[in-house]
């Protein structure tokens, strides 16, 4: 083995074929090749050629489970006239999608909440993996990489996330991260929004040193990697501002001080209406909107809708090691035809509950259900994301929304407790009237 690492050291050329990468991470590519000597492919035409009129001693595939073009790439290659003394398929196995979540009590104290798998993360992140002509993904792509460019440039780098509800901001994050030399540190998710919290706290000194500490603590935990801020406009003035403080403070760019290599924060947008009218902090929105990336809804690309949802069935169905499904011609034209209100989320619940109800490989319209379902194989944040949806749909009538879901009450009540959610989640207001 130590005779073969030399000689792959020391010579030949070595033809690298995987996923499009972002710039600047061709360099932190850990191989023990000597320098100039790798030619990277991510068109598998265009490795094939390279190939036939090339001599490589080496052919190495990044064989990530969601990059197909590999296997046929590979299956070329055993047969094809080339004189490579080695042929390698390599397994990607260091990238983690799995987030720390962490949420917010009613005294502003962010409290650990577990590890999540966010099921869409891995079937959206392959719709970046080439060159797509779905016009959503490209726009959002295009965006990715001008942040990148932009981030580059900058000691301490800080990102506004804003777009409506469902636009995947969550998933985005987390590509980031694992798309970048942070794959190997920590994700932390911090939802800034309490369901239980009513009115603005009044903060006294014992409150505010409280509140440090747990931003402390989420930079701690995120230290090198990643930390995102879910819906920060939800914080109050008071949070708002004490965290533009700890962001642009003068303390954490001390070695020994931890903190996170990105800080992601988001928001459904409307904030800077929010400051007009001192709901929110005017500090902390000038300091977020110097990098703003605003993701789109899906309305604004409706000719997009049926082969996004093509395409999330067929990673979908690699990502859970099942057959490859299709949609009949009537299932895609009800596709197209519905309004996606909770966007790429929206497409993904559906896409993915009629994954797991249809046994065979045919989806036809009969297995499409627009309403929140709660799958088995939903990650806790999942259920939350699902129950809120049902509950906001029933305007706070639980016995509704446990029709919308297709539960009894009973089962309702008893899912809301075991995921800590209030009971007087949107509980409609009642207002006096005198006569």
């Amino acid at each position: 083995m130590k005779a073969e690492n030399e000689g792959v050291a020391n010579g030949g050329r070595v033809l690298v074929f995987g996923p499009p990468l972002l710039e600047g991470e061709s360099e932190s590519l850990n191989m023990p090749f000597k320098e100039g000597c790798m030619d990277y492919f991510s068109d598998a035409e265009e490795a094939k050629k390279a190939m036939i009129e090339n001599n490589y001693q080496f052919i190495l595939a990044d064989y990530t489970v969601l990059y197909t073009p590999t296997i046929e790439l590979l299956n070329w290659a055993r047969t094809a006239p080339q004189n490579a003394s080695a042929i390698c398929a390599m397994l990607q196995t260091h990238i983690a999608v799995s987030a720390s979540m962490w949420k917010l009590d009613s005294h502003h104290t962010f409290l650990y909440d577990g590890i999540s798998l966010d099921a869409m993360t891995l079937p959206m992140s392959a719709l970046f993996h080439s060159r797509t002509p779905l016009k959503w993904i490209a726009h959002v792509q295009s965006m990715f990489y001008m942040m990148r460019r932009e981030m580059d440039k900058q000691a301490r780098k800080l990102v506004f996330l804003v777009g409506e509800a469902g636009t995947a901001k969550f998933t985005l994050a987390q590509i980031a991260h694992f798309r970048s030399h942070r794959r190997t540190y920590p994700f932390v998710f911090a939802n800034c929004k309490n369901s239980e919290q009513k009115i603005d706290l009044l903060w006294d000194d014992m409150d505010v040193v409280k509140f440090r500490k747990s931003i402390e603590t989420l930079f701690r935990e995120a230290d090198k990697g990643t930390l995102y801020l879910h819906q920060v406009d939800k914080l109050d003035l008071e949070a708002q501002n004490i965290l533009a403080e700890m962001l642009q403070s003068d303390k954490y760019d001390k070695p020994d001080e931890p903190f996170p290599d990105l800080v992601i924060c988001s928001s459904r947008g409307g904030m800077a209406e929010s400051v007009q009218c001192k709901r929110s902090s005017r500090h902390l929105f000038n300091l977020l909107s110097r990098h703003t990336m605003r993701i789109p809804p899906l309305s604004e690309y409706r000719e997009d809708i049926a082969v996004l949802a093509e395409k999330m069935l067929h990673n979908y169905c690699i990502s859970r090691k099942k057959e490859p499904q299709f949609f009949t011609k009537k299932a895609l034209e009800i596709i197209s035809e519905h309004p996606w209100s909770h966007n790429i989320r929206e497409v993904f619940d559906v896409v993915k509950h009629a994954s797991e109800l249809v046994s065979g490989i045919k989806i036809s319209e009969r297995y499409l259900s627009f309403k929140p379902h709660v799958e088995m194989n939903d990650t806790d944040s999942d259920k939350r994301h699902k129950i809120r949806k049902a509950i906001k749909d029933a305007k706070g009538k639980k016995n509704k929304a446990a029709e919308i879901l297709g539960v009894s009450p009973k089962t309702l009540y008893a899912w809301m407790h075991k995921l800590g959610m209030s009971l007087d989640l949107y509980k409609p207001k009642h207002t006096n009237s005198k006569i």
